[in-house]
């Protein structure tokens, strides 16, 4: 089955209509990322508005679940979002105002703000971790044990390395 940009978001055809295993062969790598970011993005959003929280931008799970890790700064965000610090900015007031994250001064160094998770953040950084758990558990099944899906998690983890240049460095 081949697919494009303009049909289905999801390549995988959701019917029972005759479908073979490896269906995936027949679509791009691009779209099958495209579908997967898409599905995951379905499963924490229905997730986050059956838990009351449907105020929270987009980005919002990405910037409450990097502050619960502690994985990445403020000044790493936009970088990391694909965003202007403008941008950021307005998410963290969102984020601020409708209770999510509190921002303060780093007590070390006065320039900079740390985020931190208010009660409500910490909920929301939870569930989105559940999500994954779930999300994860389901692929086992789906393809057949924990070592398909960490071969999966490796080829992902090696495109994030792959430079933009890749085809002009010639």
């Amino acid at each position: 089955m081949t697919t494009s940009s303009h049909d289905h978001p999801h390549p995988h055809p959701r019917t029972d209509e005759a479908t073979h295993d490896d269906w995936w062969r027949n679509v791009s790598t691009s779209a099958l990322l495209r579908a997967g970011f898409r599905s995951y993005g379905d499963v924490v959003r229905t997730a986050l508005a059956e838990a009351g929280f449907d105020d929270l931008p987009r980005n919002g799970a990405y910037v409450v679940g990097a502050t619960a890790r502690g994985s990445l700064t403020i000044q790493q965000l936009p970088s990391a979002l694909g965003v202007t610090k403008q941008a950021l900015s307005q998410l963290l007031d969102a984020l601020v105002l409708r209770g999510y994250v509190e921002r303060a001064p780093d007590p070390r160094d006065r320039r900079r703000l740390l985020l931190t998770l208010t009660d409500r953040g910490v909920q929301v950084a939870e569930l989105v971790e559940e999500c994954g758990r779930r999300t994860d558990a389901a692929l086992v099944d789906i393809v057949g044990g924990t070592e398909a899906l960490d071969t999966a998690r490796r080829v992902l983890g090696a495109m994030t390395t792959i430079p933009a240049d890749l085809l002009t460095a010639r």
